[in-house]
This record gives C-alpha cells, sequence and structure tokens, in this order.
C-alpha cells in the first residue's frame, strides 16, 4: 500500500478543496467530523485510487515527515463507491472506515467520536 506523509499550505484545505476530481476521500478525523459534527480534525487522511502527484501539485502539498496529512491508497475498487451514495458526505470514506482510521489512534477524542459513529451505525456502545 502507497503511503505519504504531506503538509497542506493553510490548514483548511480539508474544508475547501474538492476531491472528486481527484478520485480521493478523506477518511480518519474530517470523515467523523463530516459524520458526526462533533471532531475538529487535527490529522488528516486522505485514501486516493490512482497517483497522488495531480492533487499534490495543485493543492501545493510538501513532503512532511509529522504526516499532518497521511495520504494512502485507496483499497476498494471505484465502482463500489456508488453504493455509499446518500450513506455519507460524498468526499468521505464510509462510516465503518472512519471509525476503524479512529480506532487505530490513541488520542482519546478520536475514540469518543468513533463511539459515536458505531453508536449510529449499530445502535449500541
Amino acid at each position: 500500500m502507497r503511503a505519504a506523509s504531506v503538509r497542506a499550505p493553510h490548514p483548511d484545505l480539508w474544508k475547501n478543496v474538492d476531491l472528486a476530481q481527484y478520485q480521493a476521500r478523506w477518511g480518519g478525523e474530517v470523515a467523523a467530523d463530516k459524520l458526526t459534527g462533533y471532531l475538529k480534525p487535527a490529522t488528516f487522511t486522505l485514501y486516493q485510487h490512482g497517483k497522488p502527484d495531480r492533487l499534490i501539485l495543485e493543492q501545493r502539498l510538501r513532503p512532511d515527515a509529522n504526516r499532518e496529512i497521511e495520504e494512502l491508497e485507496a483499497f476498494w475498487d471505484e465502482t463500489e463507491e456508488a453504493a455509499w451514495q446518500g450513506k455519507q458526505p460524498n468526499d468521505s470514506v464510509p462510516p465503518l472506515l472512519a471509525y476503524t482510521d479512529l480506532m487505530a489512534t490513541t488520542d482519546s477524542r478520536n475514540l469518543e467520536t468513533a463511539r459515536m459513529i458505531y453508536a449510529r451505525l449499530f445502535g449500541q456502545r
């Protein structure tokens, strides 16, 4: 799986970029915020089909070992995305993947938000 760590020229990139044109979707904290309105993203996970060159160039992203934005290769088939439409924000991964991204951290605010997503998905805590 391809992974890159980059930084955006401004902190609100996630609010202003149209990821559909790059065949990309937000995961992790951004997807969680879009799903719940509860979590202010501090780190960004981006899943993308194909090479990220155009996104990196056009959005002026720069390499950064601190991983402000973690760019990952999308592992699902693009045709599967049609089944997600209407179930989450258009530029985000499905809620279960956002939940998984959050649970993979040790950040208490992420874990709390993950529990909210889980309750929404499965009707329990």
